[in-house]
């Protein structure tokens, strides 16, 4: 298809053809597809509360110097999860955790998931980290403002069924 062109325009037969300019792309870790793409999507669920930028930030700047070290990778991810996930605690302790800064829960879990994500192979510390993430998602549901979560089994052959979560808007009919 080279040399074809968009409605005559040359310009714009570009866009499928050619990979973006490396300065039309945040590469928090130039040179780092992987790590950058891993913080655009954490920046990216900053907005339903699965990341504060500040803390993702903060993150970064630890891992500065050290692009594609993925076992400090998952260490920092994993250190700020536990930062977040212990800062819910107290808040909870306090009777703060409606008035925290998004669902500090749902935050530390999701931290410890990006950092367990890029751990290879996987090991047994990974396999804890993995479960931890899911411990604090679990504790996190009831406080997502907007959202009610039910766990849910769904049917399946042999008599057999698989965990799910039935996702409702908050306020709606409880799945029965």
């Amino acid at each position: 298809m080279a040399g074809l062109t968009l409605a005559g325009i040359p310009q714009l037969s570009q866009g499928a053809e050619t990979k973006a300019a490396a300065d039309e792309v945040f590469m928090m870790f130039p040179g780092d597809y992987t790590w950058s793409e891993a913080v655009r999507a954490a920046i990216g669920s900053s907005i339903g509360g699965g990341g504060e930028i500040g803390e993702i930030y903060r993150v970064c700047a630890a891992l500065k110097g050290r692009s594609g070290d993925n076992a400090a990778w998952f260490e920092e991810w994993n250190k700020m999860g536990e930062k977040v996930a212990l800062l819910a605690e107290q808040a909870k302790e306090k009777g703060y955790l409606e008035t925290a800064p998004r669902p500090p829960y749902m935050r530390g879990a999701h931290y410890i998931q990006i950092g367990e994500r890029l751990r290879q192979p996987r090991t047994p510390e990974a396999q804890k980290a993995y479960a931890r993430s899911i411990e604090l998602f679990k504790k996190g549901l009831p406080d997502v403002p907007f959202l009610s979560v039910d766990r849910v089994e769904i049917p399946f052959e042999g008599g057999k069924s698989l965990p799910a979560y039935f996702v409702r808007k908050r306020g709606t009919a409880a799945v029965k």
